[in-house]
């Protein structure tokens, strides 16, 4: 069973937003690229945060295009950002091993 979750006030988000400056809120979603070497690398990308969108139980949009992750966040179950969505977004950048969020192309 889902837990319910409330929507992220702007402040939260901002928060959020403060501290992990590669995301980016457009159009209501928590988006964010992640750019590697290589297709392996992005591959080797997603198959490493396919554990925790299941365990979220969120299923983010993902675009990937040779090098580049395009990743679009919103909880498909309340239809609005939760505390869910930014756990999950803190998941995939620590998995990303991109330690410098603003600095792409680092090997996963």
């Amino acid at each position: 069973m889902i837990k319910p979750e409330k929507k992220l006030s702007l402040v939260e988000i901002g928060s959020f937003l403060k501290d992990y400056p590669s995301w980016s809120m457009v159009e209501g979603r928590l988006e964010r690229d992640y750019k590697f070497t290589d297709f392996a690398r992005s591959m080797l990308f997603l198959n490493k945060i396919v554990n925790p969108i299941q365990e979220f139980d969120l299923y983010p949009r993902i675009v990937i295009t040779y090098n580049l992750v395009h990743v679009s966040l919103l909880n498909p179950h309340t239809g609005v950002l939760t505390q869910s969505d930014l756990d999950l977004a803190k998941a995939m950048d620590d998995l990303s091993g991109l330690q410098d969020q603003t600095n792409p192309g680092i090997p996963v």
